[in-house]
């Protein structure tokens, strides 16, 4: 958003419409050709049929493949934690419990926690984009702003391109109050968005991400043509919200 706020919305998660797997696709493939001998139409039928095995084979690998990924996302969390639970919950209630949120969504993320890594990032120091950001951003808390400094940093190392990201400190804000004296599960739960749903906005950078504006567009065209007429009239485009 305009404003540095980040909205995050999984509708097939939501609609859990990757829970059921297609099912195998199988082709026999027939010999049309005219039978010239009895030997060479046995052949045939033998080609024809190993061709089908070998496509049912070939299928049923994939589909077990395909189900064996699946449980293993099911699998892999924490003891006590399931996902099908987890998605029932989150579509029944819009959200989890508070006491165990954070707590839900480092497992459902899988952050790999990385000590060594970010250690070497830290190290670095205070990134020369965020010299003065108690200038551009001021916070109250020095703590907070602080934290805010050192994930900051540890990102624009990791990736220089968001050492000239100007809305990266809206972003991240949110993230370092939630995680105020952890900056690396911080830093893991950032680049974590940043690389899943965010990678399209830096496709044109540093011009506004067009592909990303287009699809708001399109998307409100279809909801509300009207208030698409109005910004038209007005000469607003989705780059100039950006």
């Amino acid at each position: 958003m305009d404003d540095g706020t980040l909205n995050l919305y999984s509708m097939e998660t939501l609609r859990g419409s990757s829970k059921k797997l297609p099912a195998p696709i199988v082709q026999e493939v027939e010999d049309e050709r005219p039978r010239q001998r009895k030997g060479a139409s046995n052949r045939s039928t033998q080609v024809s049929s190993s061709a089908a095995i070998r496509t049912r084979r070939i299928s049923g690998d994939s589909l077990q493949w395909q189900q064996e990924k699946t449980e293993s996302i099911y699998r892999e969390l924490p003891d006590g934690l399931d996902m099908k639970r987890l998605l029932k919950i989150l579509r029944g209630y819009g959200e989890y419990p508070e006491k165990y949120r954070l707590f839900i969504w480092r497992s459902v993320l899988r952050l790999p926690e990385n000590h060594v890594a970010f250690s070497v990032l830290i190290d670095k120091g205070t990134h020369n984009a965020f010299a003065r950001l108690h200038e551009n951003y001021p916070i109250k808390s020095r703590r907070l702003l602080r934290s805010l400094e050192r994930v900051l940093s540890a990102l624009a190392y990791w990736s220089p391109i968001f050492g000239e990201a100007d809305f990266l400190p809206m972003l991240a804000f949110p993230f370092v109050k939630l995680f105020p004296n952890n900056h690396l599960i911080c830093f893991e739960f950032i680049a974590t968005v940043m690389l899943n749903w965010c990678q399209k906005w830096f496709e044109f950078f540093p011009n506004p991400p067009l592909t990303i504006l287009g699809i708001i567009e399109t998307i409100l065209s279809h909801n509300d043509r009207h208030l698409v007429e109005h910004f038209v009239k007005v000469n607003v485009t989705t780059q100039v919200c950006f």
